[in-house]
């Protein structure tokens, strides 16, 4: 009964929607840079602001009582230096987005390379994203999701940033290396791609090589006819059977993303924040 009345005490304070408020804006800072980032989520399916809205107050709902407790601790900041968070936590979120959106650029631009070999688009025309592309990252998804790997891979790292990296912390005292490692990023979302579509585009090519032959020993049959009725088979026949492999290349991905980069090492809290992490 003591604990229902101290409760309701808390409540009843007029700080505690203040807290409660800043809880929510430093959350949804630190998570939804993921959801415009991330080529699951910045797809039409998912362009109702009503429904990323949703998507962000639900992954952020987790780390509310971490952010909560801190808030309470270290009590209600002023305006500015509220502004000043929401910046910093916008600014962590969207590296961590960065990094873990690779796999899926990778799959997507491996899609649209297969795509342009296979010559359903020019190459210096079309989408951004193809029908490939776009057939990969739902695969990738799906995969993710019913494996159970989605949490492990995409909410639990944003999860743990706020025990590495809390609202209240020092900013990294070293910041001169993250350019390097967002520059290291990009070049291997462009290793990665080539590297998941090599394989079927070595066998597109084949397949030129193949007709180019056939076309010389028979001159009746249409060159262009040939090769949109030869590659679309090829790739249907080797598409299926590819896609099984793009879970573990994801999770390779991810497993190396999560370890390289230094400038996650970078974001060590202070010795004061130690506790946050049992204490080491």
């Amino acid at each position: 009964m003591f604990f229902v009345c101290e409760m309701l005490n808390f409540v009843a304070d007029q700080n505690f929607f203040e807290l409660l408020g800043a809880t929510l804006i430093l959350s949804i800072a630190r998570t939804s840079p993921l959801i415009f980032v991330n080529p699951i989520f910045s797809r039409h399916q998912f362009q109702s602001g009503f429904l990323q809205m949703s998507i962000i107050i639900a992954i952020s709902a987790p780390i509310f009582p971490t952010v909560f407790i801190q808030l309470n601790a270290y009590g209600i900041p002023t305006p500015f230096l509220l502004v000043v968070l929401v910046l910093k936590e916008i600014v962590i979120g969207l590296v961590i987005a960065i990094l873990l959106s690779v796999p899926f650029w990778a799959v997507d631009s491996a899609g649209k390379i297969i795509e342009n070999a296979v010559g359903f688009s020019p190459a210096s025309e079309g989408e951004i994203s193809g029908s490939i592309g776009n057939l990969f990252l739902t695969f990738a998804f799906v995969l993710l999701f019913f494996t159970g790997l989605y949490y492990e891979l995409i909410l639990d790292p944003i999860y743990k940033s706020i025990i590495v990296w809390p609202p209240f912390a020092a900013f990294p005292s070293s910041s001169d290396t993250i350019l390097l490692d967002l520059v290291e990023v990009l070049q291997q979302i462009s290793e990665s791609s080539f590297i998941i579509a090599l394989p079927i585009v070595a066998l597109l090519l084949l397949s030129d090589l193949i007709a180019g032959f056939v076309l010389k020993y028979t001159q009746a049959i249409s060159p262009s006819f040939l090769m949109l009725s030869l590659k679309p088979l090829i790739l249907i026949i080797l598409l299926f059977p590819f896609v099984t492999v793009l879970l573990n290349i994801v999770k390779l991905e991810y497993r190396e993303l999560l370890t390289v980069p230094e400038v996650l090492q970078e974001m060590l809290p202070p010795k004061e924040w130690r506790w946050l992490n049992g204490g080491q």
